[in-house]
């Protein structure tokens, strides 16, 4: 084979690597967002420090999101 054409060949395997890498990162963290799209509503609702003592624990809700 001729250098040339390898050297191409690697350069493009190295880009469409890049690329492809990049669509795939998008596609899991969307993915993971709508996985756990409950999780993260109820975590940006409860309140985020400790009850004071002797204070109850509110109540853990579902939510449901349209």
């Amino acid at each position: 084979m001729n250098k040339e054409f390898l050297k191409r060949i690697t350069e493009a395997h190295s880009w469409l690597g890049l690329i492809i890498s990049g669509l795939l990162f998008i596609v899991f963290f969307t993915g993971s967002i709508s996985l756990f799209r409950n999780e993260i509503a109820l975590w940006s609702i409860l309140p985020h420090h400790a009850p004071a003592q002797g204070e109850p624990l509110p109540p853990v809700r579902s939510c449901s999101l349209p």
